[in-house]
């Protein structure tokens, strides 16, 4: 019997752990969305699909830039953000500059109208 109060108790305590961490994911990532779409002014659509399709990709760039001395103390939600931002800026860059057609329509779909592409990747430098 002890063993079995044992096991509800340790997966009582498991559930209470997960649903923390979930719950700072949550955060982290209603922060993240904040700075990239009011501080780097990221399209919300354009961030909302790159999360749900290239979040790895989202993550290594905030994994290497917290490597960098001029971005090691930032918060993981603003290195999150600066992530979105960068792929962002860069998917504008080619859809204008490279003519990547492939880009441009992924764009387009998420409203980001040939204006504002232009727009960003002839005022953007990375």
């Amino acid at each position: 019997m002890a063993i079995f109060i044992g096991i509800v108790i340790l997966f009582i305590m498991y559930s209470l752990f997960k649903a923390k961490s979930q719950i700072r994911s949550a955060e982290f990532g209603k922060e993240a969305r904040y700075i990239a779409v009011n501080e780097l002014d990221v399209p919300e659509q354009y961030f909302m699909h790159i999360v749900t399709y290239n979040i790895d990709t989202v993550k290594n760039i905030a994994l290497a830039l917290k490597e960098k001395p001029n971005f090691s103390s930032m918060s993981w939600p603003r290195l999150m953000a600066y992530g979105v931002g960068s792929l962002y800026y860069k998917d504008c860059k080619d859809a204008f500059y490279e003519h990547n057609h492939f880009t441009k329509t992924m764009l387009n779909n998420l409203g980001i109208d040939d204006d504002e592409i232009r727009s960003i990747a002839q005022n953007i430098d990375i």
